[in-house]
């Protein structure tokens, strides 16, 4: 039986962010974490870095080496760097984000 059947609180909250709260678009592809705790989520409208508390959007425009702005796949290593994937590539390209 559920939480909310059981009247009972969860022990989490869920929020929903769209592009009232910054995100350039509401689809997002992927999400990653680097070692520094942000939080980076692929769109087809560019990569957004969230911090727990606001979105900064990055695209081909303010990060030179992006992948382009329809991003489908991110993976974070342990070395702080940020594998973006394009939706038009075929090899993956890494990006720095310090």
């Amino acid at each position: 039986m559920g939480a909310a059947r059981a009247g009972l609180q969860p022990d989490y909250a869920v929020r929903v962010w769209q592009m009232e709260e910054g995100l350039p678009q509401n689809s997002v592809l992927s999400i990653a974490q680097t070692p520094d705790g942000y939080l980076w989520l692929a769109t087809f409208n560019g990569l957004v870095r969230f911090d727990g508390v606001r979105f900064t959007p990055f695209d081909e425009s303010n990060l030179p080496g992006l992948p382009g702005n329809r991003l489908v796949r991110l993976c974070a290593d342990r070395e702080g760097g940020l594998w973006a994937r394009g939706q038009d590539m075929v090899d993956t390209e890494r990006t720095r984000h310090d």
